[in-house]
């Protein structure tokens, strides 16, 4: 990545590349809260809300995932709905 690259906007970075477009998310109105049990991961619980994308979830709960792969059992998730 050359000097110029790194002071881009992530659309203009997109535009060098071929043209791709960051993915449109749904716009969500409010949540709800979600207790999680041993065995879950962001992406079965999106499945289990009707939510395509489990970054979904992650964003809505940045406060308290730092890592997606890491959810603790008994954290309640906000969990967004449209």
């Amino acid at each position: 990545m050359t000097e110029e690259m790194k002071s881009m906007s992530l659309d203009e970075l997109n535009e060098i590349a071929g043209g791709a477009t960051k993915k449109e998310h749904p716009a969500y109105t409010h949540f709800v809260e979600y207790k999680v049990v041993a065995g879950d991961n962001l992406h079965t619980i999106a499945k289990l809300f009707g939510i395509d994308d489990w970054r979904d979830i992650f964003n809505a709960n940045r406060d308290k995932i730092k890592d997606a792969n890491l959810i603790q059992n008994g954290w309640i998730l906000r969990i967004p709905q449209p």
